[in-house]
């Protein structure tokens, strides 16, 4: 099972839900594992803003951004600095072993968030990037404040440190601003499901998310649908919901 083991923001967030360089590790005291866990912060505390900002590496259209779904005067561009100070968001996930009898590998996802507010309207830079934790990269490299010792001053100098990683490690992958291939990218080549965390985006659109976002079926046909919908591909999803209701009609 893919597991987010930690999750980093930096020079991101909103007024008093600024982040400057925040990392959140997500995993046991004990033995170091990935595990649930649960942030406890008061009204205010930020949230569903560190929500909206992970998902947006993930449900990348500004139009789906988590705050802009809560309230038509959010905007993305809000939630960075405005002088041109790149905004770093990443993930450490926990992949499952690509075969039988090797160990899971840790994948490190993220983009980098640039505001140029000189524009009108606000022009907004993104880079994607994601990477393989080797002995020589891993995720306290990345350039930004507290992670690396020597953060990345703008958005063209994080991307030249990532295509200076890509020359040594062919497995880094960067690319700015074509969304559609970094979805892409993350569904065939990096195996990850967007599928689910596009709908965790509607979940959290406000309390009590889950009743309205999947809680909703009529019938108990509508309810395979969606389950089968979630656990499997579209095609394997139909094949298996008609198997079901012909062993139901039997």
């Amino acid at each position: 099972m893919q597991k987010i083991s930690r999750m980093y923001l930096g020079n991101c967030g909103y007024t008093t839900s600024w982040y400057p360089g925040t990392e959140l590790v997500l995993t046991d005291v004990d033995s170091g594992d990935a595990t649930d866990t649960i942030l406890n912060l008061e009204n205010g505390g930020g949230k569903t803003t560190l929500l909206a900002l992970i998902f947006s590496c993930f449900e990348t259209h500004e139009s789906k951004f988590l705050k802009r779904l809560q309230s038509d005067n959010a905007s993305f561009s809000q939630y960075f600095d405005h002088s041109g100070i790149p905004g770093v968001i990443a993930t450490e996930w926990v992949m499952p072993p690509r075969s039988a009898g090797s160990q899971p590998y840790r994948l490190i996802i993220g983009q980098v968030v640039s505001v140029r507010a000189s524009a009108e309207p606000m022009e907004v830079d993104r880079l994607f990037f994601s990477f393989e934790e080797k002995a020589h990269l891993g995720f306290r490299d990345i350039p930004a404040p507290g992670l690396a010792a020597t953060p990345a001053p703008s958005i063209s100098d994080f991307s030249k440190w990532a295509h200076e990683q890509q020359k040594s490690q062919p497995d880094f992958f960067v690319i700015r601003n074509n969304q559609k291939d970094w979805q892409r990218h993350l569904r065939e080549e990096r195996g990850i499901d967007l599928d689910m965390l596009k709908m965790q985006v509607n979940f959290s659109k406000s309390e009590g998310g889950l009743d309205s976002g999947f809680l909703d079926f009529k019938s108990e046909a509508e309810f395979v649908r969606k389950f089968l919908g979630l656990t499997l591909e579209p095609q394997k999803a139909e094949e298996a919901r008609r198997n079901v209701v012909e062993t139901c009609e039997k």
